[in-house]
């Protein structure tokens, strides 16, 4: 009988260590983890905005987001952004920032009046293929492929990182300027004086294309660009 009663007991203890578990994990674990949650108020876009728009507070919206997932240099209030535009293209739920909003609208072609120690120079499209022309923009960073006419090609050091100065149509229409349809036949780059007499040369008799590597307004265009710098200047961009 009380080998009965031992059983019993350690039976409701057994149970009710089990119960209290459950409860643990699946009741007050969930409650305590909410509870430990910090939420902020941010900004996202509500629709595509392109680069070089005014943010209208139609396209932005506010949404609670985790603090502990949040980039640097958000907004949480619209009137931060009013009056401002988009230093590059911001996708619908993108997270306003920073270094995605200027206080003022730039020409589309603000390289062109930015170059400093580079300079714009100008080549056809005719070995480009037709997909990656066509997503070619400006601010992107692509790689001169060259062909040595001996069934190899290379990508020249001081080519190997260039940055996009604009994409233009047959018409003289920019790609920045243009609707759908666009069909691309020149590209204008941003090279120093050494590397435009290098490619120039290149394409006098071999074949030239480009290799699209980064997107514009990205973190790692910023890298390849730097990286570029360093190689021809023997230091970083400031």
């Amino acid at each position: 009988m009380k080998n009965k009663k031992k059983i019993n007991k350690k039976f409701i203890i057994g149970a009710g260590c089990a119960i209290a578990s459950i409860v643990l994990c699946f009741v007050i674990s969930p409650i305590v983890s909410k509870a430990g949650v910090s939420t902020v108020n941010v900004l996202v876009a509500s629709e595509m905005i392109h680069r070089g728009d005014c943010i209208s507070p139609s396209s932005v919206k506010v949404i609670s987001v985790n603090k502990n997932v949040l980039p640097n240099g958000y907004f949480s209030d619209p009137k931060d952004v009013q009056l401002k535009y988009a230093k590059t293209d911001i996708y619908p739920q993108d997270i306003l920032t920073q270094d995605k909003i200027q206080s003022e609208q730039k020409d589309k072609n603000t390289l062109f009046y930015e170059l400093g120690e580079w300079t714009a120079f100008s080549m056809k499209l005719s070995n480009l293929s037709d997909y990656v022309s066509g997503h070619i923009e400006t601010g992107d960073v692509v790689s001169v492929v060259i062909d040595t006419n001996q069934g190899k090609t290379i990508i020249p050091p001081s080519l190997k990182y260039v940055k996009v100065i604009t994409v233009t149509s047959s018409e003289g229409v920019d790609k920045d300027q243009s609707t759908d349809g666009f069909l691309p036949a020149s590209v204008t780059l941003q090279l120093t004086e050494e590397q435009a007499v290098e490619l120039a040369g290149y394409a006098l008799n071999r074949e030239v294309t480009l290799v699209l590597r980064a997107k514009t307004g990205t973190a790692y265009a910023d890298i390849l660009l730097s990286e570029q710098y360093e190689y021809l200047f023997g230091g970083e961009k400031q």
